[in-house]
């Protein structure tokens, strides 16, 4: 912290550093200072394990510092320190007191024969389990694990419950819950196979440990009693929260003249309120489970005065509101904010960036230090922005914060203009960072905001420059964070050659490149640098490099892709066999690969060698059946093309068909059809297709002009006559009079 300012960035690492370090100095210390102790023998074992916990907790600190920390990793530090607490000071014993007891002492020294005589140690420890029977448990035969079974069905309704056909019969919900499907949309009992196993093994165990201590075996009616009793307490439960959950998970009807925000609220309140529910019963629960445990113990026991009743009634019922209060806030606030955040996933993926701003900012209203909700909440600003007005209605302030942003209504959201979109995406972005300055996200995120900000402004250049400078700014901060990131140095790479900066961006993609060559992104951005460049080269270079790479290692995807770039290059180069050679590989790799064969029928075509380039366009329309319809209509466009230089007029005409039916507004297409049905004297055709033309474009005389002389050809002189004469109208003045010649043969 001195060395950075007295910042607290650092504190994460810092604390669990200096706690290991304290530690070992005070050990290395209490080595000299307490040289002549030696441990009891019997509080071996309590040592051992202190000694254990403290390496967990070291190992702990490496987990979360140098892997992915989750909240179940994070977890551990408390128990392990709970459990330290508890063995450090004595508070429970480490082996049983059984087995402590076992442990032969050193013989005592004789005691002087006036000595009164002494309670021995073993007499006080003796434990309670040896001085009385024990005690009878709640309810005759039922096992004392029905507690924790209740437990287990009651988390069967939160977990299982669902309302998938948006059903709004309670009954209907919670079966359909453990009787059907959803993805499969068919009836499955596995869920309810899987409650009754786990209830057969609960009553099982239950009663069979109830069943040790009867003083004889019991009898087969025991046994069945027992079971209905446990059956009609966990499975009566069970129905009583199912169908109360299930009442919850009914659709809501909003009602009669509610708003649109009000109902959204009912709606996310009885949504996020599952779990807070569901926490109110296991708070019930754990209070009815301590009476139950507690209750043999209690009942034994003569009440303290009355002053202490008071004081333990007044610590116990603070204790109760305190741990609501903690529980509430810390766990259940987390969970309902995050079922909020997961809502507005789901507009996310529908592209609905208005309404998911608002479910992430409503999240963040709960949990203003998530971070995780800051960078979502940006993002979706940052998408909201492209679809924005460049010019709003609605202003904000100059120095905009994050409460400014999380007081936006959708409404207001929607009235903004882009720059202003594009500030509040900042704010919240920049917040992140401040929570959480070392997670490398938040600083990338600010950088790719500023590169968009950028890509908006191309009407103003000076903004444009200064948002990419801001954006290379914030890359700089990202790969010094995250140096090894090799997707942030080719980002880093891309905004520099958006400023401009050539040289540091080619600098910065080969570092990737050497951090990782792998990464088949980097292959692909340095060829497109050296295409843009006109570096040849070295553009070759790297596509070789690349496919010796990916080919080595199996990977057949980016080899393609990487075969196929190279073959457009060597095409565009003029290196004819060299392309064809990477297309040939590509299809050795791919077999069926439409845009390999496509190029390989061009390049032949190109060669002059029409039968191959006819093998090829055939093989391409066969693999052509998840094609797109313009991948297709092209095919058909080539294999037309390749019909007419070998003289079949006929397969060319049923090609260029078939690419109408696909494409039936393409005039080059229809042009073509045209020409080829007039050489073979089909006027029928040629009119058809020559209505179709004027019909796509009604101001092109030619049209007019074809189509009447098709009519004129089928001695319809009338129609053709009329059509000669919109034609001149529309044709320029040196074409005039060539039609007047044929207005004239019209018989006009």
């Amino acid at each position: 912290m001195a060395t950075d300012g007295w910042q607290l960035r650092m504190a994460g690492v810092g604390l669990p550093f200096s706690i290991v370090t304290g530690f070992g100095e005070y050990k290395a210390l209490a080595a000299f200072l307490h040289a002549g102790d030696r441990p009891d023998r019997a509080d071996l074992p309590r040592l051992m394990l202190i000694i254990g916990l403290l390496t967990a907790i070291v190992a702990h600190y490496l987990e979360i510092h140098f892997g992915i920390a989750i909240g179940a990793t994070r977890t551990y530090f408390w128990v392990f320190t709970a459990v330290l607490m508890v063995v450090g000071m004595r508070l429970t014993p480490v082996m049983p007191t059984e087995l402590v007891m076992a442990t032969p002492d050193p013989a005592p020294e004789p005691a002087p024969a006036n000595a009164p005589a002494k309670r021995s140690k073993q007499a006080r420890s003796a434990p309670a389990s040896a001085r009385r029977p024990r005690p009878a448990t709640g309810l005759a035969r039922l096992p004392r694990t029905i507690m924790t079974d209740v437990l287990v069905f009651l988390t069967f309704v939160y977990i299982y419950s669902t309302n998938g056909g948006n059903l709004a019969d309670p009954s209907r919900i919670l079966s359909d819950s453990i009787f059907f499907n959803p993805k499969t949309g068919g009836a499955s009992p596995a869920i309810f196979f899987l409650m009754v196993f786990t209830w057969l093994i609960a009553a099982t165990i239950g009663l069979a440990e109830e069943s040790l201590a009867q003083r004889r075996a019991p009898q087969v009616s025991w046994w069945l009693t027992g079971f209905g009793l446990h059956a009609a307490v966990v499975w009566g439960l069970w129905l009583v929260y199912g169908l109360i959950q299930a009442a919850r998970l009914a659709p809501i009807t909003p009602p009669p003249g509610i708003a649109n925000q009000d109902f959204l609220n009912m709606q996310l309140e009885r949504v996020g309120g599952h779990f807070g529910f569901y926490t109110a019963i296991v708070i019930g629960w754990i209070l009815a489970a301590g009476t139950v445990y507690a209750w043999p113990a209690l009942r034994e026991r003569a009440w303290p005065a009355a002053g202490r009743v008071w004081i333990a009634a007044a610590a116990g019922a603070a204790s109760v509101i305190l741990a609501i209060f903690l529980i509430y806030t810390v766990n259940v606030n987390l969970v309902k904010a995050d079922i909020v955040y997961k809502q507005g996933q789901q507009f996310d993926s529908q592209g609905n960036w208005l309404s998911s701003v608002e479910l992430y900012k409503r999240a963040l209203a709960t949990r203003k230090t998530e971070d995780h909700y800051m960078l979502f909440l940006g993002r979706a600003l940052l998408e909201q922005a492209k679809q924005s007005q460049p010019a709003g209605t609605e202003p904000l302030p100059a120095a905009l914060t994050l409460d400014d942003v999380l007081a936006l209504t959708p409404d207001t959201i929607a009235q903004l203009g882009r720059n202003d979109v594009l500030r509040a995406a900042e704010a919240v972005l920049k917040e992140a960072q401040r929570v959480n300055p070392l997670n490398t996200d938040h600083t990338a995120n600010l950088a790719r905001l500023y590169r968009t900000w950028a890509d908006l402004a191309n009407d103003d250049a000076v903004a444009r420059a200064e948002r990419l400078d801001e954006s290379v700014a914030m890359y700089e901060t990202a790969v010094t964070l995250s140096p090894n990131a090799a997707h942030l140095w080719n980002e880093r790479g891309n905004a520099l050659l958006a400023a401009g900066q050539t040289d540091q961006a080619l600098a910065s993609f080969e570092h990737s490149l050497s951090l990782d060559n792998l990464f088949d992104q980097t292959y692909l951005l340095l060829a497109d640098f050296f295409d843009r460049t006109g570096q040849t080269d070295r553009l070759l270079d790297i596509l070789n490099q690349g496919i010796e790479v990916f080919s080595e290692r199996g990977n057949q995807a980016v080899t393609g892709q990487l075969l196929s770039y190279l073959g457009v290059i060597e095409a565009r180069q003029g290196n004819l066999d060299a392309a064809a050679d990477a297309n040939v590989r590509l299809l050795e790799l791919l077999p069926d690969n439409l845009p390999a064969l496509r190029n390989l029928a061009i390049i032949a075509r190109d060669q002059g060698n029409v039968d191959q380039a006819m093998m090829y366009t055939q093989q391409a329309l066969a693999a052509s059946a998840t094609a797109s319809p313009d991948d297709v209509a092209g095919l058909h466009q080539l294999a037309a093309e390749l019909y007419q230089r070998q003289g079949d007029t006929e397969s060319a005409l049923a090609e260029l068909e078939a690419v109408r039916q696909l494409a039936p507004n393409d005039l080059n297409t229809l042009q073509t059809l045209s020409a080829l049905y007039a050489t073979q004297g089909n006027q029928e055709k040629v009119l058809e297709i020559s209505q179709s033309l004027m019909a796509l474009d009604p101001g092109n005389y030619q049209y007019a002009v074809e189509a009447g002389m098709a009519l004129l050809n089928l001695e319809r002189r009338p129609e053709a006559l009329t059509l000669f004469q919109q034609a001149r109208s529309m044709a320029p003045t040196e074409q005039q009079a060539a039609i007047d010649a044929l207005i004239t043969q019209a018989g006009g």
